[in-house]
């Protein structure tokens, strides 16, 4: 069970912060339960009611600093996904995202990052439409929570991800 103001990563929706534990009844038939309101870290806009009880949605307390130093140090060491095409990677990609583990969105952007480097030497400026968005969605997960986890803007993320990408020193 999650106390108040414990930040968590709610599924593929974000990083949120319980914001009040609330008793609620959603009709007649029913009795009441205990709800998690959860309040978007980020904006602050967003606001999401869980059952306590029944955990339709993947949620996970953020990784500490030391996992997040970890996590950025190991980058060279994560593999890349492997896919026989881009429509069977992209269904990896999915699954990865679901699995609400960092180290596996790190694969992800790994995996995007060399087929954007290896376009470009070819010539081809852009990736294709859904690498694009797959990696955005990747990015908000992944720099968010190490943005919270590391005390640290999300620019600074960005380019602590990059240094070790490109298989530099990423944390001083």
């Amino acid at each position: 069970m999650y106390k108040l103001n414990d930040v968590i990563v709610y599924g593929m929706q974000g990083i949120y912060r319980v914001d009040d534990i609330i008793e609620m009844k959603l009709n007649k038939k029913h009795k009441a339960k205990q709800y998690y309101v959860l309040k978007e870290v980020a904006h602050g806009e967003n606001k999401i009611y869980t059952p306590i009880d029944i955990q339709t949605v993947q949620m996970r307390k953020i990784i500490t600093k030391e996992e997040a130093r970890e996590l950025i140090s190991g980058i060279p060491d994560i593999d890349i996904v492997i896919g026989k095409d881009d429509k069977a990677l992209h269904q990896t990609y999915q699954v990865l995202l679901a699995s609400n583990k960092p180290s596996e969105w790190v694969s992800i952007l790994k995996t995007i990052y060399n087929k954007e480097k290896a376009r470009k030497q070819k010539g081809i400026k852009q990736l294709a439409q859904s690498d694009h968005q797959i990696r955005k969605l990747t990015e908000a997960l992944l720099y968010g929570e190490l943005s919270i986890s590391l005390d640290v803007s999300i620019e600074e993320v960005e380019q602590y991800i990059f240094e070790s990408l490109e298989g530099r020193e990423a944390i001083h």
